[in-house]
């Protein structure tokens, strides 16, 4: 699904701090959600372009922020281009998720599973047989073969339904 995207970035007056500079917040909206943040780097108002969405002059700290908002930039566009691509719908809530690093990274049954049989295998012995652990590795092994033949892949998202 196509979502709209637009970002803004804009030097937001309401929140200037004593020295008279206004922080720079960028402004995400997708399909009319909108969501806003903070850059943390803050400006003098008479260097700002609002028409260009950057800091004007040539001078270190206007390319040093620029450079800095051309990275949040590229970022915002990426992580765009990385849900539409993985099929995900995009809406704000699961744009700002993936873009803050917040979404759970996939969970996959096979790495799980060896997981399992490496902590069945650390307590053979103790609570669990040899047999056991060997049983489990078989299971493995019929969960691994049956994956490459009825979905031809080697692992599976355990959250995601095929």
């Amino acid at each position: 699904m196509k979502a709209n995207l637009s970002i803004h970035m804009y030097a937001r007056a309401s929140k200037a701090n004593a020295t008279g500079h206004y922080p720079i917040y960028v402004r995400i909206t997708i399909d009319g959600k909108r969501s806003e943040f903070s850059t943390k780097k803050f400006i003098d108002p008479k260097k700002w372009d609002e028409k260009g969405l950057r800091v004007r002059g040539n001078s270190e700290e206007a390319r040093t922020i620029n450079s800095y908002l051309d990275t949040i930039r590229l970022q915002i566009n990426q992580t765009h281009l990385k849900l539409s691509f993985q099929g995900e719908t995009v809406s704000l809530d699961n744009f700002m998720e993936t873009y803050s690093g917040k979404k759970e990274k996939a969970r996959t049954l096979v790495p799980i599973f060896k997981n399992h049989n490496q902590k069945v295998k650390e307590l053979i012995g103790i609570e669990y047989a040899e047999g056991t652990y060997v049983r489990y590795e078989t299971t493995l092994a019929h969960i691994q073969k049956f994956l490459r033949w009825k979905y031809q892949k080697d692992d599976i998202d355990i959250l995601r339904v095929c």
